[in-house]
């Protein structure tokens, strides 16, 4: 499909916090959170039992009562093509 007949094209993101820490939220089709630590500490991440490592990244399932200041950013990928391709 031509991108001149798509009428929207976008992304959401998922941000949120869980014990005060920031994470990268993504919904699982069970409805819980997916949720990839982004915050600085590694000791945190492993005292409060998140799966991962230090390369690799920590992450933890999380029913979404148990998030704190959950947050969506839509990224509209349509209206940043417009503006590189006008006409």
């Amino acid at each position: 499909m031509p991108v001149r007949e798509v009428d929207a094209w976008y992304r959401d993101e998922f941000t949120g916090k869980w014990r005060g820490q920031p994470f990268v939220l993504y919904p699982n089709q069970d409805g819980t959170m997916g949720a990839d630590y982004v915050g600085p500490s590694q000791i945190w991440a492993e005292e409060n039992g998140l799966e991962g490592d230090q390369y690799n990244g920590f992450r933890k399932t999380f029913n979404q009562d148990e998030l704190e200041d959950v947050q969506v950013n839509r990224i509209d990928y349509l209206a940043r093509w417009k503006e590189k391709n006008p006409a």
